[in-house]
């Protein structure tokens, strides 16, 4: 993956050798060709690998909200990021959408069973669901219903776009 970075630039736009490279390390696909960073399967499997490659995707992809979700749908982790990775990353979102995608991830992650995560990362966000401990008490499922109270109205998802 890190390879590609001394490529020559007819490898850094052929579409297997990229595919490839970001599989083994998001992070490669800064030094994809701009085509290839618009390419939404590279772009997947670079921020599955890696979240923090979405910095690199092309604009056009940051401003697509549906591509923006279907990242959300298939990665968790990024649910869980900080509005200042998102500002980084040139993407607006919004909080209630923010918060949306969160409580998705917690669904998906306790369809799962994923305990360890689904306990780490929202007490990460006490500004967004409060007192973590209050909220936890080891039932998912009870759990994911008391973060759904928590404010019934900011967990719907906006109808505003994302943009730059």
């Amino acid at each position: 993956g890190s390879a590609l970075q001394f490529a020559a630039p007819e490898l850094c736009a052929d579409r297997e050798i990229v595919l490839a490279a970001v599989k083994q390390d998001g992070w490669a696909l800064r030094y994809a060709s701009p085509e290839l960073r618009a390419d939404p399967e590279i772009v997947v499997a670079a921020v599955q690998q890696n979240y923090e490659a979405l910095e690199y995707i092309d604009p056009s992809l940051r401003k697509n909200k549906t591509f923006l979700d279907k990242l959300f749908l298939n990665i968790d982790d990024l649910s869980f990021q900080s509005p200042e990775f998102f500002k980084k990353c040139k993407i607006h979102i919004t909080k209630s959408d923010l918060k949306h995608h969160q409580i998705s991830a917690l669904e998906r992650m306790a369809q799962r069973g994923d305990v360890e995560k689904f306990a780490t990362y929202p007490r990460h966000f006490k500004e967004t669901w409060g007192d973590p401990e209050r909220l936890f008490d080891g039932d998912m499922p009870r759990t994911l219903e008391k973060i759904k109270a928590v404010d019934q109205t900011e967990i719907t998802p906006s109808t505003h776009q994302l943009q730059i």
